[in-house]
This record gives C-alpha cells, sequence and structure tokens, in this order.
C-alpha cells in the first residue's frame, strides 16, 4: 500500500501520475486507468474507480499496487 496527500485541487488521474515513487516510472496512463478500474485507489479511505473525480487539497490517496 502506497498513501499520500495531495498538494493542490486536481483531477485523480493527474495527481496519481504526478507522484513519483518506487516503481512509478513504469506506471502509464493506461496503468493507472487499470488499477483505477480493478478499486485498487482509495480517496479519503473510499474506493475511486473514476480518474476524472475531482480531488480537494489535502486529500489523502492511497494505492494498493501489485509487487
Amino acid at each position: 500500500m502506497w498513501n499520500f496527500v495531495t498538494a493542490k485541487t486536481d483531477r485523480l488521474d493527474r495527481a496519481l501520475r504526478a507522484q513519483a515513487f518506487p516503481g512509478s516510472e513504469w506506471m502509464s496512463r493506461q496503468s493507472w486507468d487499470q488499477a483505477l478500474h480493478d478499486g485498487r485507489v482509495r480517496v479519503a479511505g473510499r474506493v475511486c474507480k473514476k480518474g476524472g473525480t475531482e480531488v480537494p487539497a489535502h486529500t489523502e490517496i492511497a494505492v494498493d499496487l501489485p509487487a
């Protein structure tokens, strides 16, 4: 599980792609779309499957990525 807090209000898909973490260099836009579709992304504790969702600044996002 990987967690971060957004710095500014943005779309969820943009916020995910803007973050750097070990292994993020291989994550394509399609990979993020698949993670969203699979329910592996939580915004403020709730599963979010839509990349276009607007996420307010200072919101916690958790991503459960496969090893």
